[in-house]
C-alpha cells in the first residue's frame, strides 16, 4: 500500500554478505528503500515513477521499502544478488 508505512522484504539469517540490490518502481508513487547493514548502519534511497536503481551493499542485513502517494498499491520488483566467498 501506498501508507508510508515500511514493509520489510529481505532479513538475512546468516552472517551479512555483500550484496547488489536492484529495485524497479512501477507505480505513481514514490518509493524509498532503507537498506540496513553491518553495525546498524542505514543507506536510504528514493526510487521515483518508472525508475530503477542499483545499490551496492558491503553486507546487507534487512530490506525495507515505503511508498508514498495518493492511496493505491505501490508495485514493483526488487533483486538480490548476494556475493559471499567460500574458502
Amino acid at each position: 500500500m501506498c501508507d508510508g508505512k515500511p514493509i520489510t522484504y529481505f532479513v538475512a539469517c546468516s552472517p551479512p554478505s555483500s550484496s547488489i540490490i536492484r529495485i524497479d518502481n512501477n507505480t505513481p508513487c514514490t518509493m524509498t528503500a532503507i537498506i540496513e547493514w553491518h553495525h546498524n548502519r542505514e543507506t536510504v534511497g528514493t526510487i521515483e515513477q518508472g525508475q530503477q536503481i542499483s545499490f551496492a551493499v558491503p553486507a546487507l542485513r534487512k530490506l525495507k521499502i515505503v511508498c508514498d502517494g495518493e492511496g493505491g498499491i505501490g508495485k514493483g520488483t526488487y533483486l538480490i544478488k548476494l556475493r559471499r566467498r567460500y574458502r
